[in-house]
């Protein structure tokens, strides 16, 4: 970095010799010759006359350079002075007032006062005293994006050299302070009684002080012995050297780790490891753990972005965790491991094929016994997984995608593996509408097919034979083909029907073979090596309409009552496929009560059904005065948002041909609270086991209908500033997805208080006991002052009649430092742990840790 260039000072000089010579010619014109030869001999005397040396500032003055040298500098310079710029023709010498401020090209230097000397090629600025003494308008020097701020400047245009005191400068993420910096021809700075901070402020809170520094612009800052300074009082941390990267890239480089004890693990260093770049597409980070009483894990991360093509991240884990003594019997030894990887592919780089990836996948103790655990994941018992890729077309129906899926349950300890499942979907297509319409569309134009291949290999296993021989010996796999028929048409001009004849087709690699064992008197089941072709059909019809009704009232601040019924009643048919006709149940035919083709997509249906399925939707809203709004004189309250009541009945079901009645309702009261209500009620009397006979309970004097099951969901969320659902729209791209996908990371203060709730409460009878249960969760942060913040989040399980999983943050803003305190305070993952470290992410290492994690306790 340059504090001044020799161009600079070339401007300044040529300003120097236009005045020159515009005041030379002034004096040629108006001087007397004095008729001698002597005079003529030796030199033309001038006649002396009055020439101001001071004139006002002028704004945005621009000058055109004139040959300079051997070369031809030629460009626009832009200068302005508040006050004055005065011109000293005998001494060479340009001296600028009042916010100096001189521009050229990238080189910009404001100053209170600015002095030009051309005889020695050398410019020197400084700030000026106000009223009070304080000094004001102090030398800012910016060249691109570098900007020094300084006491005083002096700078060497011919020698490239400057020696500047009292500095403050920007490197990076780091400001610089130099009591005296002398600056070499090949920009680098040496500095002496100075030193490195985070901090922004001109007496920062904390500085690396050292004696000696060298700054390499867009590289490093090296340091002689180093201390570390805290409000100006050094501490007893005394570095022998301090090298501080500051390149505006990535850059390789180590990852000190974290030290601290364990009281079961002993004591170690956690995630300390390597940084590499690879490329400007794509990074690489290696870090380990190692722990006294022989536990040890490894992590490998790597980010990886194409602009407008794709971007990713891809995390593996292995952690070996030793517990206890090998000669006690407590002795444990947990290997776990796990892969996450999450691949997005930007829509614009394909917009005919996508691909996208989102696994998660590992042992199933990895987040039970690992050294890497937090609360989310020791919580969750579920893991998914899909790798999905899609392609269509244009100008065709058709579509083409292939995925595999994985989900693995760490309580019942299985794993569905779904490897390949590949779809051919050919979309609706009109195969009779003429390619040349005239008049009104005729009703066969309106017939439609389409048709789906589906083909998929499964595996369903234990978790602790996964991906072994015997797994893959547990394979199924199958292909199904399903072709809908349907048209859309209009009954009295309101009424929508919508008449479909499906038609599926199944292929089976394997089938069932299930026979009584004397021995062990039990079923046992095979599965047998044989390709069969099943098929399948049903009919289906819908009609549906709407209906609306309001009622005004005349009088009041309710305007209206709007309704909107939206009826439907379904038609459906479908043969019973577990007749000995159709052969699909027990081996050649033969009545049993199981299906051969219970594999894969599934055995054709049994039982024949012929049913009339009806629901009524329901929207209820009032409109309202509102004098008090200027753009319109009435809103719209919801009553009910949603208001739903369904149900069959069956025509040829042996018994119970109607079916149990849903009904469910949602709406959102003051905006603010939501309520989602479901609920199941049954027309049949129970027994002493709560199941339904086939007798009415009105029948049996019972009344109408039962409440089976029911649930209640209420949830709120407040804040001073309303919607919480806002996104950040501050930092960059980058920064705002972080925010965005992780927001309980960040700390946000200019919300001054959040609180939500939710509410649920289930309600089944069909059970003897434990029928009701219900819970509360909340959680909610307050900022206590401008610089305090506090989190928290608990529950309430009001069968268990205790708190469920509670957690207390504690965030404390220290300018250029932060405090953190998270606790939690009871529970199976009971911990704590307390943070003090800087902000920037240069100096994250400089820290002080306290936590003890739930595997200490």
């Amino acid at each position: 970095m340059r504090l001044a260039k020799p161009l600079l000072f070339v401007v300044l000089s040529t300003v120097l010799g236009l005045f020159s010579d515009a005041v030379q010619a002034q004096i040629n014109k108006r001087k007397d010759i004095v008729e001698s030869d002597s005079a003529k001999a030796d030199s033309l005397r001038p006649v002396v006359f009055s020439i101001p040396d001071t004139i006002p500032a002028k704004k945005d003055t621009v000058i055109i350079m004139k040959p300079a040298g051997d070369g031809f500098l030629k460009s626009k310079v832009h200068y302005t002075a508040d006050d004055s710029i005065r011109f000293d023709v005998k001494d060479k010498k340009v001296y600028l007032y009042g916010n100096a401020d001189i521009t050229y090209e990238e080189i910009n230097l404001k100053a209170a006062r600015v002095i030009i000397d051309w005889t020695t090629n050398t410019v020197y600025a400084t700030g000026a005293p106000d009223s009070t003494g304080k000094m004001q308008g102090e030398p800012v020097f910016t060249e691109g994006a570098q900007s020094f701020r300084t006491k005083e400047i002096t700078y060497n245009f011919e020698t490239k050299k400057g020696k500047i005191k009292e500095v403050i400068t920007t490197e990076g993420e780091g400001h610089i302070h130099g009591e005296i910096v002398k600056k070499m021809e090949d920009d680098n700075y040496f500095i002496r009684k100075g030193g490195y901070t985070t901090c922004d402020l001109d007496d920062p809170h904390f500085l690396i002080a050292a004696n000696k520094l060298k700054v390499i612009p867009n590289d490093k800052v090296v340091t002689g012995p180093a201390y570390l300074m805290i409000e100006d009082v050094p501490m007893p941390l005394v570095l022998p050297f301090g090298f501080f990267p500051n390149k505006k890239d990535r850059t390789t480089g180590m990852k000190l780790p974290a030290y601290g004890e364990s009281p079961s693990l002993g004591f170690f260093l956690k995630e300390g490891g390597y940084y590499f770049t690879l490329g400007q597409k794509a990074d690489l980070l290696l870090l380990g753990d190692i722990y006294s009483k022989g536990s040890y894990g490894a992590k490998v991360i790597s980010n990886y972005k194409q602009r407008y093509k794709y971007s990713g991240n891809l995390q593996l884990s292995y952690a070996s965790v030793k517990e206890g003594y090998k000669e006690f019997p407590n002795y444990s030894v947990n290997n776990n491991f796990f892969v996450r990887w999450k691949h997005i592919q930007d829509p614009k780089a394909r917009p005919n094929s996508t691909f996208s990836a989102d696994v998660n996948a590992g042992s199933r103790n990895n987040f039970k016994n690992g050294t890497t655990s937090n609360a989310q994941n020791f919580l969750t018992n579920t893991f998914q997984s899909n790798i999905s890729w899609s392609k269509s077309w244009a100008g065709t129906p058709f579509n083409l995608s292939a995925s595999m899926a994985h989900s693995q349950n760490t309580l019942n300890k299985t794993v569905d593996l779904t490897l390949p499942q590949v779809a051919l979907l050919v979309n609706r297509i009109n195969p009779f509408k003429r390619k040349i319409a005239v008049g009104a569309t005729r009703w066969y134009e309106k017939i439609s097919v389409g048709a789906t291949l589906d083909l998929k290999n499964e595996i369903r296993t234990a978790d602790s034979l996964f991906l072994r021989t015997e797994s893959f010996n547990n394979m199924v796999n199958g292909a199904q083909l399903s072709v809908p028929i349907g048209t859309q048409l209009k009954l009295f001009k309101f009424v929508n029907v919508s008449p479909t004849f499906n038609s599926n087709a199944k292929l089976y690699f394997q089938t069932l073979r299930k026979y009584w064992d004397n021995e062990l008197q039990e079923a046992i089941t095979d599965t047998v090596q044989d390709i069969r072709v099943r098929g399948s059909y049903s009919f289906n019809t819908s009609f549906s309409t709407q209906i609306f009704g309001m009622f005004k009232f005349k009088k009041g601040k309710v305007q209206a009552i709007r309704h909107v019924m939206s009826p439907t009643i379904n038609l459906n048919y479908t043969p019973d496929f577990s007749t000995q006709q159709y052969g699909y149940y027990g081996d050649n035919g033969s009545m049993t009560s199981y299906s051969i083709y219970n594999l894969g997509y599934g055995a054709p249906p049994a039982g024949r059904t012929g049913s009339v399925g009806f629901g009524l939707g329901n929207n209820l809203e009032m409109k309202v005065k509102t004098p008090n709004d200027t753009v319109s004189s009435t809103k719209k309250i919801p009553i009910f948002e949603a208001l739903a009541i369904g149900g069959s009945y069956n025509f040829f079901a042996d018994s119970l041909k109607l079916s149990d009645f849903s009904l469910s309702a949602r709406t959102t009261l003051f905006k603010v609270i939501n309520v989602v209500f479901s609920s199941n009620l049954t027309p049949y009397v129970l027994d002493s086991l709560y199941r339904r006979i086939d007798t009415y309970r009105w029948e049996a004097k019972q009344g109408w209908l039962k409440l089976t099951k029911a649930s209640l969901a209420v949830g709120f969320s407040l804040n001073r500033q309303g919607n919480l659902q806002k996104q950040s729209t501050k930092g960059t791209e980058a920064e705002q997805n972080m925010v965005n996908l992780y927001p309980n990371q960040f700390i946000d203060f200019n919300i001054p208080w959040q609180f939500s709730t939710n509410y649920n409460i289930n309600y089944d009878a069909l059970k003897k006991k434990d029928n009701i249960t219900q819970a509360l969760s909340f959680d909610g942060n307050i900022n206590l002052t401008p610089k305090w913040k506090l989190g928290f989040r608990s529950g309430y399980d009001f069968v268990a009649k205790k708190l469920t999983q509670t957690s207390l943050n504690i965030y404390r803003d220290l300018h250029c430092w932060q405090a953190t305190f998270n606790w939690v305070p009871f529970g199976t993952i009971q911990s704590y742990s307390i943070d003090i470290n800087v902000k920037s992410s240069i100096l994250q290492d400089l820290k002080l840790s306290r936590k003890r994690d739930w595997y200490d306790f």
